[in-house]
């Protein structure tokens, strides 16, 4: 499972500097996939 958590941290990471740059639908897109990332981290952890 962590690299599920390990490719959300690095997607959050990339949506927090698309907002930087003012890039505001690459930084929704990859906030809105770091989320799944995280979703799906925790459902493998709780099957």
């Amino acid at each position: 499972v962590p690299w599920l958590w390990a490719a959300g941290i690095y997607q959050i990471g990339i949506c927090v500097l698309s907002y930087r740059a003012m890039d505001v639908l690459m930084a929704t897109a990859f906030g809105f996939t770091s989320i799944l990332k995280f979703a799906g981290g925790y459902s493998l952890l709780y099957p």
